[in-house]
């Protein structure tokens, strides 16, 4: 290691001196060439500080430096464009909050130790600037850390590992200073992922998923008066619905319980989840009927099998089914939302047809085409072959000639009508009573 920081000093002061550079340039062009030589058919990484003193020095520099004299006032410029920069960095005449106007700053200059560790201490997010391959990467991240803890994120997977420490006693130093950035909208929940006790926080929630609701993802399970949060996101943004799922509580519960520990916020919250789910449910979809995408429906339909009980909101417990078939009786058009996969999904078009003829607009391509050969068998003739290559495309038409045996007679192919007469043969088959 020694030898390492002597090389490197060796080879900066050699830079000044002319002649001497000539031959120390020449010797570290010989060394990148046969280093990238090595690089090509290995993946051996250069570790060694010499190594990657000359691997950060450009082949432009190097031939510069092989010049006499002209090397003398090449450093000489470099130094001084070095310190003006220090110096405008440590009397603010550079905005380093604007990040641009540090990465404006030429590739050399940023990565210097000196204005690296400089701008860090000043905006910590500089960081991600900074390559991890820096000589003095940790002493800078270290800094960047104290400055912003949210400057973590940058950190490099090999260096996050050795700061471990300081980072927790960061994060508790910092935790008032990023609560009040998020209460004031300057941050996002996102940006302290990393910070312990905020996401749990309600008033630094409610402030979060007001401004976009969509935070509510990062709003912890156990945060005091969740479902007061959750209302206030889905009011924001009525698609916050899917990051509410009564079947991570139970889940979490669960494990918590098969290591023998417990969170009683988090149960607390969970039993007025399941008493408020379809409330906000029904507040999601009033808002946007698309929010009928991200409804829980497996825990919904597990709970209407449980009991019809009434909960707190004086409503029955229903089966996911109803639920779609109110949205559908209300709001027609919704029917785009509804998956073809959903089992119910023929009765609830045909109640969107009741409801509104022009809802037929908004039926997925392929059904509309089914229900129009329905209408008129005869359309069955200009089905492209392909339209039969999609299994819920063939179940339709299997069921259409299940159901009348003499609309086969429209398919063309004949190998393909044989194959649909069979197949509606064995579904009759199948739904015949014992």
């Amino acid at each position: 290691m020694q030898i390492d920081k002597f090389l490197v000093k060796a080879d900066a002061f050699l830079d000044y001196v002319p002649l001497a550079s000539t031959f120390s340039n020449a010797l570290v062009i010989a060394q990148k060439i046969i280093s990238n030589l090595r690089k090509s058919n290995s993946e051996e990484k250069i570790t060694k500080r010499y190594f990657t003193h000359i691997n950060d020095k450009s082949y432009k520099d190097c031939a510069i430096l092989l010049i006499p004299f002209v090397n003398t006032a090449f450093c000489l410029y470099r130094s001084h464009q070095k310190r003006s920069v220090l110096k405008k960095i440590n009397q603010e005449e550079i905005d380093l909050k604007i990040a641009k106007n540090f990465t404006s700053l030429p590739e050399r200059i940023k990565q210097d130790k000196d204005v690296a560790l400089a701008a860090v201490q000043k905006n910590g997010l500089l960081l991600k600037e900074i390559k991890p391959t820096h000589k003095g990467y940790k002493k800078i991240a270290s800094a960047a850390i104290k400055n912003d803890i949210r400057a973590v994120s940058h950190v490099s997977a090999t260096t996050l590992g050795t700061l471990g420490s300081l980072i927790k006693e960061e994060s508790t130093k910092q935790k008032d200073i990023l609560r009040e950035q998020v209460l004031k909208g300057s941050i996002s929940l996102k940006d302290v992922v990393i910070t312990e006790g905020i996401h749990d926080d309600k008033e630094v929630a409610l402030a979060a998923v007001t401004r976009d609701g969509l935070e509510l993802e990062r709003v912890s399970l156990s945060c005091e008066d969740y479902i007061k949060v959750a209302k206030a996101a889905i009011r924001q943004n009525p698609d916050a619905l899917q990051f509410i799922r009564p079947f991570d509580f139970a889940n979490i519960l669960k494990d918590l319980s098969d290591s023998g520990q417990s969170n009683e916020k988090l149960k607390a919250n969970f039993e007025q989840l399941k008493k408020n789910y379809r409330p906000l449910v029904e507040q999601a979809i009033d808002q946007d009927p698309k929010a009928i995408n991200w409804v829980d429906a497996g825990w919904y339909d597990r709970e209407a099998d449980k009991s019809s009980k009434k909960d707190d909101s004086g409503k029955v417990w229903k089966n996911f089914n109803e639920i779609a078939e109110a949205t559908i009786k209300k709001h027609p058009f919704a029917i785009k939302f509804i998956k073809r996969s959903d089992p119910h999904f023929e009765k609830l078009v045909k109640i969107a047809l009741d409801q509104d003829p022009n809802a037929f607009e908004h039926v997925p391509a392929d059904y509309r085409l089914y229900l129009e050969c329905l209408a008129q068998p005869v359309t069955l003739q200009s089905l492209d072959k392909k339209y039969f290559d999609d299994e819920e495309n063939l179940l339709l038409i299997i069921r259409m000639i299940a159901d009348n045996s003499r609309l086969a007679i429209y398919i063309n192919d004949e190998q393909l009508r044989a194959t649909l007469l069979e197949q509606a043969e064995k579904l009759r088959k199948f739904e015949a009573p014992d």
